[in-house]
């Protein structure tokens, strides 16, 4: 299964009164250590995990370099935000060409 595919079947899973809430509580649970940030360690087990399909670890760390737009090497709530926001506008019109 590619990226598109397992992204479009986790979102098809939310309802829409539990996106913000849950895209929260994902950032949370892929902030291993609490300090509210994301490392490039963290997201590269997520995108293996999460079933975002599997992803070879240079394709997860060149999207993480994407993604952390201040290049800190951590992902802040915000920037997790705003991919999670691009991933869902790409599956949006991915599912529209299919239709």
């Amino acid at each position: 299964m590619n990226f598109i595919n397992s992204g479009r079947k986790f979102f098809s899973n939310k309802s829409k009164s539990d996106e913000s809430l849950n895209a929260i509580s994902v950032f949370k649970k892929l902030d291993r250590n609490g300090d509210g940030k994301i490392t490039e360690e963290d997201f590269f087990i997520a995108i293996n995990t999460l079933g975002f399909g599997t992803a070879g670890e240079n394709i997860a760390r060149a999207i993480f370099k994407e993604i952390d737009t201040n290049k800190n090497g951590k992902l802040d709530l915000s920037e997790a935000l705003a991919a999670l926001e691009s991933l869902k506008k790409i599956i949006k019109r991915e599912n529209k060409e299919l239709n």
